[in-house]
């Protein structure tokens, strides 16, 4: 092992157990290893080192020098959350969705910027694997460095960056991982920051769904369009859009009217066969599932942002203010 740690294994004779005795820091501990299977002696020996060896560094890392006695409760306790495991885990669920929530290609990109993980820390942390409470408040920007310089898609580094930070807030949320505040403070920020733009919403109207997603992919950019929250959307008709002489379409509310004219053609044509009487958009699922299928949606639209419902209105203000600037 490098630096001040030592570790070294002495079978103890005439049984299957191994004594461990670890020296970091001018400090010692040993430890009896029970029923070590001889056939998997050496690999599990290595991945013994190389757990204590990733403890010993994150601590050098966060400038905290341990001792024997931590080091041996750090290695006894639990597992924590991963970099690379948490990732990979969390993607397995979309690899095994190729065709259906995602396509060969995205799946080709997503699998080789997770296999990357390793290497990035690695180059960066001189580890293969990193505990997440490990990651320095910079991950973000060594991240993005890392694959602006390594990537073998370095024209979609950003997107990568973006894949990796919505995972992680992704498992955050689920509460199956924890993070330091700082770094989810970074991890939040970026994604405020991160904003739909006129070429994200011209990829969600363009992408092939099945019916179901469709359906509320429709609903979203309509919001997009008009501004209207979840809420008003289910309350509209039919009879509320109309089409005018010119063939523009335009939407009709008691205070206002809103031209559509960046609808794309398939949406405008789905809500034009609806009779007068009819909601114009049916059956509305509710806003949670409405949340989840949009991450799907934006992943199959090589979209690695955190969209909800919310993002709708908020694209409206946007482009509002965009308007009025150029005026």
């Amino acid at each position: 092992m490098n630096g001040d740690l030592r570790v070294s294994f002495k079978p103890v004779p005439a049984t299957n157990y191994v004594r461990m005795t670890v020296s970091v820091n001018g400090t010692r501990f040993r430890m009896t290893l029970k029923h070590i299977i001889p056939s998997d002696f050496q690999e599990e020996l290595i991945s013994l080192s190389s757990t204590l060896f990733r403890i010993y560094k994150e601590s050098l890392l966060q400038h905290k020098p341990i001792t024997a006695k931590e080091l041996k409760k750090q290695l006894t306790a639990s597992t924590p959350s991963l970099l690379y495991k948490t990732i990979y885990r969390s993607c397995t669920s979309h690899f095994l969705s190729i065709g259906k929530t995602i396509s060969l290609e995205q799946y080709q990109f997503q699998l080789t910027t997770i296999k990357s993980i390793p290497i990035f820390c690695q180059l960066t942390y001189g580890i293969p694997e990193i505990s997440i409470l490990a990651l320095p408040d910079t991950f973000l920007d060594q991240l993005e460095a890392f694959f602006a310089n390594h990537s073998t898609e370095k024209h979609r580094s950003r997107e990568q960056v973006q894949l990796i930070r919505t995972i992680l807030l992704k498992e955050y949320r689920k509460g199956n991982i924890k993070l330091s505040d700082p770094l989810n403070q970074q991890l939040t920020l970026h994604n405020i920051l991160e904003e739909l733009t006129p070429e994200d919403v011209f990829y969600l109207q363009e992408v092939h769904l099945p019916c179901h997603y469709a359906a509320i992919r429709d609903i979203f950019i309509f919001s997009c369009f008009t501004g209207l929250n979840y809420a008003s959307i289910k309350q509209l008709t039919c009879r509320q859009l109309r089409t005018m002489s010119d063939g523009s379409l335009w939407l009709f509310l008691k205070e206002e009217q809103i031209p559509l004219p960046d609808l794309s053609k398939q949406i405008s044509n789905k809500i034009s066969k609806i009779s007068n009487d009819q909601l114009l958009f049916n059956k509305i699922p509710t806003i949670q599932l409405i949340n989840r299928v949009l991450h799907i949606i934006a992943l199959k639209s090589n979209i690695y942002k955190t969209i909800t419902f919310k993002s709708a209105g908020k694209y409206y203000l946007s482009q509002q203010s965009v308007t009025k600037t150029k005026r």
